[in-house]
């Protein structure tokens, strides 16, 4: 397994991934893929010799926090992954990255549906590991999902 930053040449992989694993209503074009890695990100993917297995994808926003203004966070936009050892090498990179790109003060934010949420709750030593702490969240019911999902945000350890 090795673990790269994501390209915009990996768009078709990452969005046929996607497809994969989420239902319709949170379908990815590989233009919007694309256009996701055309700028400064922390997209990593997970690759069995030229097959992509899992992926992350991560970058600069503004918090959706309105208190908080016009703060800068890390939103992590969306991960999949089938093999828990696959999170774990995606979270390493991701932690690389985020510290070779000076960016460790930062909170992370993102949206969860359940499983993903389960995750992460049921593995909080490897949030920690990954220098974060859970802070807040949200549980709504998505309208346009048609599922419960999980708002959240994570704050610097």
């Amino acid at each position: 397994m090795k673990v790269r930053p994501l390209v915009q040449a990996d768009a078709p992989a990452v969005a046929a991934l996607a497809d994969r694993a989420y239902p319709g209503a949170f379908h990815l074009s590989q233009e919007d893929v694309a256009d996701s890695l055309d700028g400064p990100h922390l997209c990593f993917g997970v690759f069995a010799a030229q097959d992509l297995q899992a992926y992350l994808m991560c970058w600069v926003d503004t918090t959706q926090v309105e208190e908080l203004g016009e703060e800068r966070v890390l939103l992590l936009d969306d991960i999949v992954v089938e093999d828990g050892r696959h999170l774990i090498l995606l979270l390493r990179a991701l932690r690389r990255a985020i510290v070779a790109a000076g960016l460790g003060g930062l909170a992370m934010e993102g949206t969860h549906r359940a499983r993903a949420e389960a995750l992460f709750d049921a593995h909080p030593q490897v949030v920690a590991r990954l220098g974060y702490r859970r802070a807040a969240g949200h549980h709504y019911f998505g309208e346009r999902e048609q599922e419960n999902l999980c708002w959240a945000r994570y704050e610097p350890v």
